[in-house]
């Protein structure tokens, strides 16, 4: 646990710094030209934009580490997955910064979600239990590949193009392959094999898989429906 106490530390620093890299390599005249809080989303987004392809990277790599983690989400367990959660963490405590200092508490929903998050991978990484449940989580960072560019895309004012309608197409496709269908497949196997970790854990997982089912219907909602509507 102490290394991985070590990776999450060192995630938590070095997303901080990108950011800094990140605020040092921005154009300036696109911050004169917007206001302050756009930049900040912008800044914010690339960051998450480069979490987000690390991570859904790694996830592929546990699964071909060790392929019990595809079916096995309460046992399995591989050194890879637990370095992969807790640079995950990391990330989660530096968005969560990010947001209070820059953003005022504003997104509420991803200061809950993220400290729920930051739990439940702890957990896992002191129990060596939902180990698998963890990286399937992180399967849904796929999605958000393609959601922060389009994020990058609305806020460089590039949306009349075929790239914009691309990633609208492959977002309305991911949402439902790599958000709705895992955690389904999440919830399943929290239900028959709940009973093989502690209560407490339980409790918790039960809660963070209801926020992630929350927010993945909300965003299949808006890329099934309201999209192709308009």
């Amino acid at each position: 646990m102490m290394q991985e106490a070590k990776l999450i530390l060192y995630s938590t620093i070095g997303f901080l710094c990108l950011r800094y890299l990140v605020k040092l390599i921005c154009n300036e005249r696109y911050l004169q030209k917007n206001h302050v809080s756009k930049c900040w989303i912008w800044k914010n987004t690339l960051v998450s934009f480069v979490h987000s392809i690390i991570a859904s990277a790694w996830t592929v790599y546990c699964f071909h580490d060790n392929n019990d983690l595809l079916y096995d989400l309460i046992h399995a367990s591989s050194s890879t997955s637990r370095s992969l959660l807790a640079f995950s963490i990391g990330y989660f405590i530096y968005d969560v910064i990010d947001i209070v200092i820059y953003d005022r508490f504003q997104q509420w929903f991803y200061i809950c979600h993220h400290f729920a998050s930051i739990i439940a991978l702890s957990l896992a990484l002191s129990t060596d239990k939902l180990m698998g449940m963890g990286v399937w989580g992180l399967v849904m960072e796929w999605h958000s590949i393609f959601l922060h560019l389009r994020q990058l895309m609305k806020l460089s004012n590039n949306t009349n193009n075929f790239k914009y309608k691309i990633n609208t197409i492959l977002n309305t496709v991911t949402v439902v392959a790599l958000r709705i269908i895992p955690s389904f497949w999440m919830a399943v196997c929290l239900w028959n094999y709940g009973n093989e970790i502690a209560y407490y854990q339980y409790c918790w997982s039960v809660m963070c898989l209801s926020l992630l089912k929350l927010n993945n219907f909300t965003l299949g909602h808006y890329f099934v429906w309201k999209v192709y509507r308009n």
